[in-house]
């Protein structure tokens, strides 16, 4: 059974001439956050885990996260002032014309430029989302974040009479992003 990623050797044996991913055009950020309690805890209202919103008008995308949220002993210790840690993604679409941009944007060189740049393609973006990017601090750490895929097709591999198979991003190895689209288009 091939269920080792979106880079499967699995895959690989089973589809010798398909195997590769294929680059998503949308560029990537993330970074680690964090959030005193009076923000995070109107975040926390709408999910307590997560969330993924995108802006239809611009085609951004953000993911949200709580990597780690204290607990109410931890809270007590330590007066109510511990921050919750998160994780914000940010992706626009990579092609000419995004943002006014006659060439597609790629990533900026610096982290404080990738700051600066994730918060000025989200200015118009409602609250509480555009709060939470644009709360994120100047001297953040964003990570470039390659986006691929591998969407299955009909007859794509030989499954060797049943003995063999491909499951999970193996088979299917689809981005947030696509995932999302896929719901715009059947809703």
């Amino acid at each position: 059974m091939g269920c080792d990623g979106s880079r499967s050797r699995v895959r690989q044996f089973l589809c010798p001439t398909n195997y590769t991913n294929n680059v998503v055009p949308v560029r990537l950020l993330g970074t680690t956050v964090p959030y005193p309690q009076e923000k995070y805890k109107k975040i926390q209202a709408l999910d307590p885990y997560f969330f993924q919103c995108c802006d239809p008008v611009s085609n951004t995308f953000m993911f949200y996260g709580f990597l780690h949220v204290p607990t109410a002993k931890e809270q007590e210790a330590a007066n109510g002032n511990l921050p919750a840690t998160c994780q914000v993604l940010t992706s626009w679409p990579y092609k000419a014309g995004f943002f006014g941009n006659q060439e597609p944007s790629e990533v900026p060189e610096t982290n404080a430029e990738r700051v600066a740049w994730i918060k000025s393609i989200t200015s118009d973006w409602i609250e509480p989302f555009g709060g939470i990017v644009q709360d994120i601090p100047e001297d953040a750490e964003p990570k470039v974040i390659s986006l691929e895929d591998w969407p299955p097709r009909k007859g794509s591999w030989d499954n060797r009479g049943g003995r063999v198979t491909l499951i999970g991003d193996a088979a299917h190895a689809m981005t947030m992003c696509k995932s999302s689209r896929l719901l715009q288009e059947r809703f």
